[in-house]
């Protein structure tokens, strides 16, 4: 977690991850923000549609919503996988929601 707030930190201006914060520090869409990383094979990437727009999604949305957040992730319009992957179902990010208590 250490390193992603690493990379992320100077675009959300929020303070390290160790000190709490309620809600996601910025809902800047992931276009906006400038976060560089390697680019890796098409043979290592988990679907067809996935490119550097989808890695950087990855990255934003760990960060805002949560380790295995992935539903979540999904239906945040901030992030590219709403457009790429569709909504995913309610009851999915409603169940999601309560594994750690929705409260992120």
């Amino acid at each position: 977690m250490g390193c992603l707030w690493g990379l992320l930190w100077p675009h959300f201006g929020v303070p390290h991850p160790k000190k709490t914060f309620k809600s996601p520090p910025n809902s800047s869409p992931h276009s906006e923000i400038d976060i560089w990383f390697p680019l890796v094979e098409q043979l290592e990437v988990p679907t067809s549609w996935w490119d550097a727009e989808a890695d950087k999604s990855l990255l934003i949305g760990v960060f805002k919503h949560g380790y295995e957040r992935y539903n979540t992730m999904r239906a945040d319009p901030a992030l590219c996988f709403l457009e790429k992957a569709g909504r995913p179902d309610e009851k999915a990010i409603a169940a999601e929601q309560r594994l750690d208590g929705g409260d992120g």
